[in-house]
């Protein structure tokens, strides 16, 4: 059995990655009704089609599928197995993208490439590849091996005619972008779960890691997964002519300090370490000013957005932590503005610069902004969510009348909770269940690792987020086009989730590659004994 396991995950993984599925492209949305279609095909689901649902998601325009495949055993138990199906983009692979969802053809020519090259990145890769235990392709491992590995214990589980608890597959689209598949499968699952008579215990995400090394940290369990927020400032200064620079104040050199403050600071994410760990620093994901073409006036704003990734902090917390780094910064800003203008022998005087929330700025704008403009901002497809907090922002600032040097401060959508298990009963017996299978691994399985917090954002956030409504309703009031971009009652719903993926290198790049020997073969029998264990009473 272990050894037909292990070839049904390899097997189904190929198919997966074989079918193209580009985040946003008509191959994403046909997707969905392909593997319905595939998963329609097996003996259980012949017998059983109601237990087979594809359903469109939410207000999308691409009309993606979620796909929801349950195989029912005996009693209400249900653990959820999950992972999402769209990729990035094969442009990466350059003349080898005809071959980037083909991976046992992708293997000869991208060494062939690979060795081509001069980097040690590439040489290490085309190693990896000749060892025999690496497969190549765009999204085998983020991360239709997953999937894969999901698929074939949900088979495994089907043919057993003895079966304790339930096994629901869920396939979603758009974790790359927007994690809208899963923000839509979060909305719909309770009543799903209540139609269909299910008691949902646990949900097993199968995203993907990256391991440099031997595997050891590859080999893991994750027990939560990072939150995400993306604080934004819209610094104003006061436009002036170029030959008279200390005439007004440079938003520019402002955000420049707030930039310079923020980027890879550790004293600006979130404080509270977790296992000693801390998440990765912010970094600043746009810095544009507002100028709509050329002239010889200094900008008169600027747009910087920021990434935070949290463990522990709430939004509201986050928001008071980015003020007061944007107010010392400013500070910084305006001395060495006014120092500069010294040694000009100018006089600089204007008067200090303040932070508003957006909060803030809204009441200010109240009754006199365009509210129809406001929506069509948050409607409008063309704009991406730091659009959406730039304009809306801008929009309020004009309404407002308010003149800088300032700095509005908010978030962009979307928000992704922190996950992580509690102390309630049905996450406790989850994280006990992973540390006696940890601490146990079979006979031909290698040493697992058990680490609180998955590194990157992952769907996770939308099945085990933590936050109270309090604490997402604050969240909301600071963000421009919360409810067009992620409407507030497709929060999460706190089922005790943890990720268990493969492990690999270089996802998203033309090296993206799959370390096959633990993929299908440990993966696999991993998810089973989880499973098992889970709809068993105790």
């Amino acid at each position: 059995m272990t050894t037909e396991l292990a070839a049904r995950a390899r097997d189904l993984t190929l198919a997966l990655v074989r079918r193209p599925s580009v985040t946003g492209t008509p191959d994403e949305t046909s997707f969905g009704p392909w593997l319905h279609d595939q998963l329609a095909a097996w003996p259980y689901f012949a017998a059983h089609p109601q237990d087979l649902h594809c359903q469109q998601t939410d207000n999308d325009p691409h009309e993606r599928s979620i796909v929801a495949a349950l195989v029912r055993g005996s009693g209400r138990a249900t653990v959820v197995l999950t992972g999402h199906y769209d990729t990035v983009s094969l442009a990466d692979y350059g003349a080898l993208a005809p071959l980037a969802c083909e991976p046992l053809a992708l293997l000869p020519a991208l060494i062939a490439a690979l060795d081509a090259s001069t980097t040690p990145a590439d040489a290490r890769a085309a190693a990896d590849l000749r060892s025999g235990d690496w497969l190549p392709g765009r999204a085998i491992l983020d991360m239709k091996s997953g999937l894969g590995a999901a698929l074939a214990v949900l088979e495994a589980f089907a043919a057993n005619h003895d079966r304790t608890g339930n096994l629901l597959f869920l396939a979603v689209p758009d974790e790359e972008q927007l994690s809208h598949g899963m923000r839509s499968a979060a909305q719909h699952l309770p009543a799903l779960a209540a139609a269909w008579g299910l008691n949902l215990v646990a949900a097993i995400n199968t995203d993907a890691t990256v391991d440099t090394g031997n595997g050891s940290a590859g080999r893991a369990i994750f027990l939560g997964s990072v939150g995400k927020l993306l604080p934004t400032a819209l610094i104003l200064g006061c436009q002036t002519h170029v030959g008279a620079p200390f005439d007004g104040v440079s938003a520019t050199l402002l955000a420049a300090e707030i930039a310079r403050t923020i980027e890879g600071n550790p004293a600006c994410g979130d404080p509270q370490p977790t296992d000693g760990a801390l998440p990765p620093a912010p970094v600043v994901l746009q810095l544009r000013d507002q100028k709509p073409g050329y002239d010889v006036t200094t900008p008169a704003a600027v747009f910087l957005a920021c990434n935070l990734l949290t463990h522990c902090l709430t939004p509201d917390a986050a928001l008071t932590r980015f003020g007061t780094v944007v107010q010392a910064a400013l500070d910084t800003g305006m001395a060495t503005h006014r120092a500069r203008a010294a040694q000009a022998g100018a006089a600089a005087a204007f008067p200090p610069a303040m932070v508003l929330t957006y909060a803030e700025l809204v009441a200010r704008a109240a009754g006199r902004v365009d509210t129809a403009e406001l929506d069509q901002i948050a409607a409008n497809p063309a704009y991406d969510q730091l659009d959406v907090a730039r304009l809306t922002t801008l929009a309020l600032l004009r309404a407002a009348a308010i003149s800088g040097p300032l700095a509005v401060i908010g978030f962009a959508p979307i928000y992704y909770p922190a996950a992580r298990l509690t102390d309630a009963p049905a996450h406790a017996r989850l994280r006990a269940i992973v540390a006696r299978v940890a601490a146990t691994p079979g006979t031909d399985d290698q040493p697992l690792v058990v680490r609180p917090f998955f590194p990157g954002i992952s769907d996770v956030s939308f099945l085990c987020g933590q936050d109270t409504a309090a604490t997402l309703a604050a969240a909301r009031a600071q963000t421009p086009g919360w409810d067009a971009r992620w409407p507030i009652d497709t929060i999460a719903r706190n089922l005790p989730t943890i990720n268990i993926g493969p492990w690999g290198r270089d996802y998203h790049q033309r090296s993206e590659r799959l370390y096959t020997p633990y993929a299908f073969g440990q993966l696999p029998r991993l998810l089973q004994r989880i499973c098992t264990q889970l709809v068993q009473k105790d």
